[in-house]
């Protein structure tokens, strides 16, 4: 499967006082869940994320499933 090659990077402009963790602003939430026939691979490179944060944009259901699964067995060791 040959993935299009012409989706650019996003650039994450430095702003003093935020967080560096922080990489995805509402706006860029609001289009990934928008985002209709581009992959989850695709965006994730896009935006410099994971693959599994897209996921849990996309679907929030998806991450609370997996933080109850997380503390059923004693946190994330």
């Amino acid at each position: 499967m040959a993935e299009n090659t012409d989706i650019k990077k996003k650039r994450i402009p430095k702003v003093p006082g935020l967080d560096r963790r922080m990489r995805l602003s509402s706006e860029d939430r609001a289009d990934i869940i928008k985002a209709e026939g581009i992959s989850v691979r695709q965006l994730a490179k896009l935006y410099g994320v994971s693959r599994r944060t897209i996921q849990f944009i996309r679907n929030p259901e998806l991450r609370d499933q997996m933080m109850l699964r997380r503390e059923e067995r004693g946190g994330w060791r």
